[in-house]
């Protein structure tokens, strides 16, 4: 007995699409972690003809996506100089930041007397790869002289530092043209920023977005993962205890124990949501009016707001969405 996680394909379609029509830029699919943990062969099945490309995190993920789709491929994490020419071989967009992962590009396209397409992320935090601001200019001037085309990349890491992120990042594209460097791309918003306003850049990242979040945007997208639990048992609410802590029961209605907890990866709910009273580790407790037909029923579905489910368990969205992934 154990629920049932599934990715419902044809919501994770109409995702694609909602976001597509409200960025008005090239899409690209962040599928970093395994497809946030449902697996790069399922995203990539589903969305491929939907999407400009994808983003992964390293070398590793970069050779299993290649082999499913010939779709555009950016790496986010820095590629080793070592790793740069195969990268650019198999036609992906390898992030720079090293002096030597910038040579072996530079070298890559002179011997095949053509220009390489590099990613060059712009550090906003410690904790993401990239250069920083202070050898912005030092860089520039390096690009400049090499057979380089380049897309700029920055992250909004705090919606707080939103209007100053972006202003560094507006700088940092001016000092890289000034320097004669030629730019071909950029990209700031993920999921979090797109979600509050049109995307000003030629690229968007998409990510979480992709699975339903939309951090309170009108934006018209659904939960698309599905859990299905079975009933365990049924008695009447009574104002017993629930669950772990000081929870009681309403003295009326009825209670269902389903076989689904934080163990199979739904979250532990820490303030109320909906009719969810507790979560175990193996089971849930809800509060109905009348008792449930059938043996099972759904915890999660196209209507459930994947923000507010993260906000009652204390969580990030992103830590739901793959903690669900991965124990499908």
């Amino acid at each position: 007995m154990r629920p049932e996680i599934g990715l419902n394909t044809d919501v994770l379609r109409d995702n694609v699409r909602a976001w597509r029509e409200h960025a008005h830029a090239a899409l690209r699919v962040v599928i970093k972690s395994n497809g946030y943990g449902w697996g790069f062969e399922t995203i990539v099945d589903v969305v491929d003809d939907l999407v400009d490309g994808y983003y992964v995190s390293d070398v590793d993920e970069f050779r299993e996506v290649r082999a499913l789709t010939q779709r555009s491929i950016a790496t986010l994490t820095d590629v080793t100089a070592h790793d740069i020419a195969a990268i650019l071989e198999a036609g992906g967009i390898p992030s720079v930041s090293s002096a030597d992962a910038i040579d072996a590009a530079d070298r890559w396209a002179n011997t095949r007397g053509t220009r390489a397409h590099v990613r060059v992320p712009i550090r906003s935090a410690v904790g993401w790869s990239g250069i920083d601001v202070t050898d912005l200019s030092d860089v520039a001037r390096d690009l400049a002289l090499r057979a380089l085309d380049v897309e700029l990349s920055s992250h909004i890491t705090e919606p707080s530092l939103e209007a100053e992120q972006t202003a560094a990042f507006d700088a940092a594209i001016a000092t890289f043209q000034a320097a004669g460097v030629r730019v071909v791309g950029s990209d700031l918003a993920s999921s979090l920023p797109l979600a509050t306003h049109v995307a000003s850049y030629s690229h968007v990242r998409l990510g979480i977005g992709l699975f339903g979040a939309r951090f309170g945007s009108r934006i018209g997208v659904r939960s698309a993962i599905d859990v299905v639990a079975p009933i365990v048992e049924t008695i009447p609410a009574r104002g017993q205890r629930v669950g772990y802590g000081l929870a009681r029961a309403p003295q009326d209605g009825y209670l269902t124990v389903l076989r689904c907890g934080y163990g199979d990866g739904f979250p532990r709910i820490r303030v109320p949501f909906g009719n969810v009273l507790a979560t175990g580790m193996q089971f849930t407790t809800i509060h109905t009016s009348a008792p449930l037909a059938g043996n099972t029923h759904p915890l999660m579905n196209g209507e459930t707001d994947l923000d507010t489910l993260a906000d009652a368990a204390q969580t990030s969205v992103h830590e739901l969405v793959v903690g669900l992934g991965r124990r499908r």
